[in-house]
């Protein structure tokens, strides 16, 4: 059974359809690519499945429960996590705090517990700031948990959004285009996360422009076109499909 599927998956605009009818199979512990030329729908794609946007029509199961309409903080709690292509971090926050934003969904403090910090809302802080650091840790900026967010670099910025996502303890990791602007070190780190990741149970989803990258971690990937899948298959195949091919390279095979 997959852990995550879309039937006839739907997005319009006016009349335009910037999804149509996209069937989708992840399986658990897989590390799936999206790719496709810019405009494919593919960002789209993300914001159905993370619950930003509402489809149009279709259909969305996680864990073999339909969660179509569900809105963003409703599918962080199912366990579906994101970042995005444009980077949201508060930066006059700590490296820390940002996490801790995030972990806080996670919480159970009501209103008149956050009001008289309590025992048993001291004890959730406490456990809350160690599973941050934990996150931190884990991509690599333990050492900046006190510094303001908007001091690190681009690349640990990068990093720092993937940490407050993982801080929801998410079965399904979505990542916009995580790389875009890196150096080829700072790629390769990212692709060491991303294995480690998967060591850990985690079933991640990528969309990227950096082919190195999809082709040598990406254990499947989807292509879309126009707003339709046009593809779905291991890298070699996508590597010599002709419609893959005519999507990025046109008919005449030049780029634009």
């Amino acid at each position: 059974m997959a852990l995550l599927e879309t039937k006839k998956l739907t997005k319009a605009f006016g009349g335009l359809a910037a999804v149509s009818e996209v069937d989708v199979s992840v399986n658990a512990g897989e590390i799936l690519g999206l790719i496709g030329p810019n405009g494919a729908g593919k960002t789209t794609f993300f914001n159905l499945i993370s619950g930003l946007y509402r489809p149009t029509q279709g259909e969305i199961h996680f864990k073999d429960k339909a969660v179509q309409g569900f809105h963003g903080y409703q599918m962080a709690q199912v366990g579906i996590a994101r970042t995005f292509q444009n980077i949201r971090l508060l930066s006059n926050l700590s490296v820390l705090d940002n996490v801790l934003l995030g972990s806080f969904t996670r919480g159970k403090t009501g209103l008149w517990g956050a009001i008289l910090k309590g025992r048993r809302v001291r004890n959730e802080e406490q456990r809350l700031r160690k599973e941050s650091l934990e996150q931190l840790t884990l991509v690599g900026l333990q050492d900046y948990a006190s510094h303001l967010a908007g001091a690190l670099s681009y690349g640990q910025q990068r990093k720092l959004e993937i940490a407050r996502a993982l801080a929801l303890f998410p079965e399904i990791l979505l990542l916009d285009e995580p790389t875009a602007g890196m150096n080829a070190e700072e790629v390769e780190e990212i692709m060491a996360l991303v294995r480690h990741l998967k060591s850990l149970n985690k079933t991640v989803i990528i969309i990227e422009h950096n082919m190195h990258l999809v082709m040598n971690l990406c254990e499947r990937i989807v292509v879309f076109d126009h707003g339709l899948k046009i593809a779905d298959a291991v890298p070699e195949k996508i590597q010599a499909n002709p419609q893959v091919i005519e999507a990025y390279l046109g008919k005449g095979g030049k780029h634009d």
